[in-house]
């Protein structure tokens, strides 16, 4: 959801049944045009202000890998992580993993990428309707 040109990033705790906020980022989008209160040559670089403004610049992806450090930093223990499909790459999931993290997401339907589970390939049919 974007309000105001800003989507928010949230990274949290779960036990199943409550969700508690550990972290967020504000994210932007890159085109000065789309901005409210971008970043200008009259800001302080060394100001809180500044960092938020060129933090919300950054994609998505590589955010939610500062989020998880910041959430690690703070010995807040992680044992999975949960997202949607939108950040369902292959690279994400292999970084993930490579930090000894389970991965949940749902994954996206590609026509080049196939999934194989227990010996079998999926979302095999899915592909072959989206076409």
């Amino acid at each position: 959801m974007s309000v105001k040109g800003f989507r928010i990033l949230t990274m949290g705790w779960s036990d199943g049944n409550s969700f508690i906020p550990v972290v967020f980022s504000l994210l932007s989008y890159t085109k000065p045009k789309t901005q409210i209160n971008g970043i200008n040559e009259k800001i302080d670089k060394r100001t809180n202000g500044y960092k938020r403004r060129k933090e919300t610049l950054k994609k998505a992806n590589e955010t939610m890998f500062d989020l998880l450090k910041e959430a690690v930093k703070y010995a807040i223990s992680v044992d999975y992580v949960l997202f949607n499909s939108w950040f369902a790459y292959l690279k994400v999931i292999k970084r993930i993993l490579g930090h000894k993290i389970q991965v949940i997401c749902r994954l996206k339907a590609m026509y080049k990428v196939y999934y194989t589970y227990k010996g079998k390939t999926q979302l095999k049919r899915s592909l072959q309707t989206a076409r």
